[in-house]
């Protein structure tokens, strides 16, 4: 007895969701199928239509129907629509219903609507006024993507999620006013809005994607609540113009390039609950002169501060390996102070940086390829005694290289010392110069090693004086 209850209980409840079309009645240039719940608008006679104005009830001859929802796609790509009256019957706009009416210029959303389908208005390309009223509680995936005109949006208090790419590339946009009862935010919601100009989000959202303001190149002030522990992948990256944004001291993790390309940011501070710093977090912020971080930090990846201004840094005391790329192309980096838990400078980590002198400590055990290339103020560099090869390019285009120190180097990789100003080296027993090792090393009169168990292929091409090995 139990089961057959809970069956017909189930029945009962769910039955508005099993409703099947029972006629569909046309009243102008609008079609209605009508439901045992109510009626949906179900689509257009012509896509030529002009001005819908839709019913709030219709009837069949017999019986009369409320209004309370548009189905998916029912007035999608109508390019000559221009004007739509929703009455307050309905309740839900479907997915795609309005996409491509790219002449429609204004919507009015009543607030008996509760949810706006995803694609509902994407590429209304016309649409220069958007009214959204008390009773909406969530905007779908891209529903408002591509509205190039649209300039102002309010969101009402009712509103606690907006899905994916929602307003996404709406680039007329400079002003979104969010409600105070908004929690999430889905990936991309204002990617590429190139207008908007600032961004405060209440303290009640604690759900953010990726790269949700990404592309918001006049955004020059972003203040994000302390309730957001998680920050999604590229959150602001491209906006070129930030130069005011805060980490909440309550934060955890961080996405990978977040701020890369924020060409304008001078300066940050990393929470002290931040223990990872992600892959290119920082990457082409050209003016970034400060970044304060806590020794909490344990692992900075790859590409972090690539590209910044930066004129010093000290590694945080708990860090054991400076990642690929790291500093690479920080023009004004003049100094670096490593601390004796790092045991690895990973590829290109320090090319092109400025500094002429760098001091590593004894516990590096090793130096990825290309770690300081292209250094060209390098004028000196000691090998830490545990590091036993000289990797590929290591110091290629170090151009006022002149002094090395490698005591217990015993291979050197392809083009380690290519383009140096070396003009003697003192090495140990060597197994392997590898190709191209000192091409180009014009100064280099004389190498003093005990045996070269093989040498490659233009190891020392392009010499001044041919090398004399003692």
């Amino acid at each position: 007895m139990k089961t057959r209850h809970l069956l017909f209980l189930l029945v009962v409840v769910f039955a508005p969701l099993f409703a099947h079309a029972q006629d569909e009645v046309t009243v102008g240039e609008i079609k209605y199928k009508l439901y045992s719940v109510g009626a949906y608008v179900s689509g257009t006679t012509t896509k030529n239509i002009v001005v819908a104005d839709i019913a709030s009830a219709i009837t069949d001859g017999t019986n009369s129907y409320k209004v309370i929802g548009i189905d998916n796609s029912a007035f999608s790509y109508c390019s000559g629509l221009l004007l739509v009256t929703i009455p307050n019957s309905v309740t839900s706009i479907g997915e795609s219903a309005f996409s491509g009416c790219s002449n429609m210029t204004t919507v009015s959303i009543p607030g008996s609507v509760t949810t706006i389908g995803a694609y509902a208005f994407r590429n209304c390309t016309a649409i220069n006024s958007l009214t959204l009223n008390s009773g909406l509680r969530s905007i779908g995936v891209e529903a408002f993507s591509g509205c190039s005109k649209i300039t102002t949006v309010s969101l009402p208090a009712s509103v606690i999620a907006l899905g994916h790419r929602a307003f996404a590339n709406c680039t007329s946009l400079t002003k979104i006013t969010t409600p105070s009862g908004l929690m999430s935010l889905g990936d991309e919601v204002f990617k590429g809005c190139s207008a908007l100009t600032s961004i405060s989000l209440p303290s009640t959202v604690t759900n953010m994607g990726n790269a949700v303001f990404s592309g918001c190149s006049a955004m020059t002030k972003a203040t994000m609540p302390n309730n957001i522990v998680n920050f999604g992948t590229g959150m602001f990256s491209g906006c070129s113009s930030l130069t005011t944004v805060n980490i909440p001291s309550n934060a955890m993790t961080l996405g990978a390039g977040i701020f890369s390309g924020c060409t304008s940011l001078k300066e940050i501070t990393i929470p002290n609950g931040i223990t990872d710093i992600p892959a290119n977090l920082f990457n082409g912020c050209s003016a970034l002169t400060t970044v304060k971080m806590s020794d909490a930090v344990e692992t900075i990846g790859t590409g972090v501060f690539a590209g910044t201004a930066l004129t010093s840094f000290t590694v945080p005391q708990n860090v054991t390996a400076i990642s690929d790329n790291t500093f690479s192309g920080c023009s004004k980096l003049a100094s670096v102070t490593i601390h004796n838990k790092v045991t690895s400078i990973g590829s290109n980590a320090f090319s092109g940086c400025p500094f002429s002198t760098i001091t590593l400590p004894s516990s590096v055990e090793f130096l990825g390829s290309g770690a300081f290339s292209s250094c060209t103020n390098l004028k000196s560099f000691k090998f830490p005694e545990k590091v036993t090869y000289a990797a590929s390019d290591l110091f290629s285009g170090c151009s006022q290289l002149s002094s090395v120190t490698a005591q217990n180097i015993e291979i050197i990789e392809n083009g380690a010392f290519a383009g140096t100003i070396l003009k003697t080296i003192i090495l140990p027993k060597i197994t392997l110069i590898g190709e191209r090792a000192f091409y180009g090393c014009i100064a280099l009169s004389s190498i003093t090693c005990p045996e070269v168990t093989r040498i490659g292929k233009g190891a020392f091409l392009i010499v001044k004086v041919f090398l004399l090995f003692r």
